[in-house]
């Protein structure tokens, strides 16, 4: 028997996503060289470059942007919200705790927190998204009644 497994779709989503989540934070350089060069524009004067006001603006919102789909594949995959901002921040705390040991990165618990927000926000819209399709959808019992009521009466009880 050569039998394959798959792995279901949520369960690809979320190794994707955390994936992705552990390259960017344990990669031995900084992977944050579109941010140097977004805040680098000549049009940003000194409010730009590295270490600027609008270079450390683009660094937590690449934070935040970096742990939303985790948020939300996670939210998706486990359907518990608090779970999955659970698991997001412990994995945001380990990651950067590892950034302790690895030479050329440093750990910020200012990081953790904007990873944290970046989790929720990615819990939020899979919660939203799961309630609007909810809402969209009849359950089973409201079908039942619809149906009954749409159906004509026959024999003694019409």
């Amino acid at each position: 028997m050569n039998r394959r497994t798959r792995l279901p779709l949520r369960h690809l989503v979320v190794l994707a996503a955390a994936a992705a989540v552990l390259v960017a934070l344990l990669w031995p350089h900084h992977v944050d060289g579109a941010i140097t060069w977004l805040a680098s524009g000549p049009e940003l004067g000194a409010a730009g470059g590295a270490g600027g006001i609008v270079w450390w603006a683009l660094e937590d919102l690449g934070n935040i942007a970096l742990f939303a789909p985790l948020g939300f594949a996670l939210a998706w995959w486990s359907r518990r919200p608090l779970f999955a901002l659970l698991a997001g921040a412990t994995v945001s705390l380990v990651c950067e705790a590892a950034q302790h040991w690895i030479p050329t990165r440093h750990a910020s618990l200012q990081d953790v927190l904007w990873n944290v927000l970046g989790t929720l926000a990615g819990v939020a819209v899979a919660f939203a998204l799961g309630r609007s399709r909810a809402a969209a959808s009849l359950s089973f019992d409201e079908e039942l009644r619809r149906l009954e009521q749409s159906t004509p009466k026959l024999g003694a009880d019409a």
